[in-house]
């Protein structure tokens, strides 16, 4: 991992300036609460370019993996956000299909898309691992999450709750960031950050610590812990991880 290499100067441009933030992590921090109100609008931004629009496209192909198949199948997904995969069903209606997030406004947008389909929703408002109880144990056969582990702070925790709601045999399907690694780190720096600065003003190697606390190779670890490996890409699938813009797979809950 070539972050280990960099001198801090460069370290914190790329991923965020952890050693002052990333224990320090304030609900009430003026420029974090900015960026929770504005978060729908800067989403929305990147998700029109171009980039976005293409690792998008090829991380949602992992739904037309030959295990998967969601006709008639309980459901939930973690951060839907727009709900983007919607067009890779194809056919295909799930039985119900639940919605995790903690910001309403997300839920609400695919809840909608969600009742065109005349497909049965519930939504939760998930702020801390604790809020995970209101969900019943062994209730789904699936679980997604796209590009939203990243974001889950005591991830170690939410993975063990991701087991206990998938149902024996259910699986995770999972797209992340490559967070942490070269690429990515790269991406941002010439992209993301110039419209968070340039619109919102604010202090991104704090938000960053705090939006993605979460490395990949943390996330990969720990549903390795929790979960039995089926099948883990990287996109691009090149020798050295830290040229990889994100990570695909799918795990399997098999106790």
């Amino acid at each position: 991992m070539i972050r280990k290499f960099l001198p801090y100067f460069l370290y914190k441009k790329l991923f965020g300036d952890r050693r002052k933030y990333y224990y320090n992590f304030d609900k009430d921090d003026q420029d974090w609460l900015s960026w929770i109100n504005n978060i729908t609008k800067t989403y929305e931004h990147r998700d029109k370019s171009l980039i976005d629009k293409l690792i998008k496209l090829n991380a949602y192909k992992v739904i037309q993996n030959s295990l998967i198949n969601f006709h008639n199948k309980n459901i939930i997904e973690i951060g839907p956000g727009f709900l983007d995969h919607e067009k890779f069903w194809k056919s295909k209606t799930p039985k119900s299909f639940d919605l995790i997030d903690t910001n309403l406004d997300f839920l609400k947008i695919s809840e909608k898309k969600l009742n065109k389909r005349k497909i049965k929703v519930k939504k939760f408002i998930i702020n801390k691992v604790k809020d995970m109880s209101q969900i019943s144990s062994r209730s789904y056969d699936y679980v997604l999450s796209f590009f939203s582990l990243e974001h889950i702070m005591n991830l170690e925790e939410f993975v063990v709750q991701i087991n206990r709601i998938l149902k024996k045999d259910g699986y995770l399907i999972f797209v992340i960031p490559n967070e942490g690694h070269l690429a990515w780190g790269l991406g941002r720096f010439f992209f993301t950050r110039r419209h968070v600065y340039k619109k919102l003003g604010l202090d991104y190697d704090k938000i960053i610590c705090w939006e993605h606390p979460n490395f990949s190779d943390k996330i990969l670890k720990c549903l390795d812990n929790s979960l039995e490996k089926i099948k883990v890409i990287k996109v691009p699938n090149l020798f050295f991880l830290d040229f990889s813009i994100s990570i695909k797979g799918i795990y399997r809950k098999n106790h």
